[in-house]
């Protein structure tokens, strides 16, 4: 399932239930280690941008400490 909703993401494990889900931000991340996408900061800025919605800075320092800070 993909779903920015923190409900969503966060009910399989309150319910114990084996269903994952992922947002946008790990699905990004995944076709980046498959090398599916090139150039992840700028893909995620696009995603930004086109979808209105802005990844956690969390997410941000995540990124930034495996390609290093732009």
């Amino acid at each position: 399932m993909l779903s920015e909703n923190g409900g969503a993401f966060f009910a399989p494990r309150v319910l114990n239930i084996g269903v994952a889900v992922w947002r946008a931000f790990e699905v990004l991340v995944e076709a980046w280690r498959r090398g599916l996408v090139q150039d992840i900061v700028e893909e995620l800025r696009r995603y930004e941008q086109g979808a209105l919605h802005l990844f956690r800075r969390r997410d941000w320092e995540y990124i930034w400490s495996l390609v290093g800070r732009r």
